[in-house]
């Protein structure tokens, strides 16, 4: 329905800015954005991927530049 077409619309609109913020090297932003596109589809397993991989992303960014601190 109509609704259904909006919320699909939204989230479209949301994984756009989540790609964009991972450009950016913004992670929690874009695991924030991709929490809220969760929320507005649960049940699509690559929106739930999404807040998985800024997360996982985050993570071997600190500690790559950890490593590189240390050299």
């Amino acid at each position: 329905g109509v609704a259904e077409e909006e919320r699909k619309r939204e989230v479209g609109g949301l994984v756009r800015k989540y790609n964009e913020l991972l450009k950016k090297e913004q992670y929690a932003a874009a695991e924030r954005v991709a929490l809220q596109a969760k929320q507005l589809d649960p049940d699509d397993p690559a929106v739930g991927a999404m807040a998985e991989l800024a997360k996982m992303t985050a993570r071997v960014k600190r500690a790559e530049q950890d490593k590189a601190d240390k050299e």
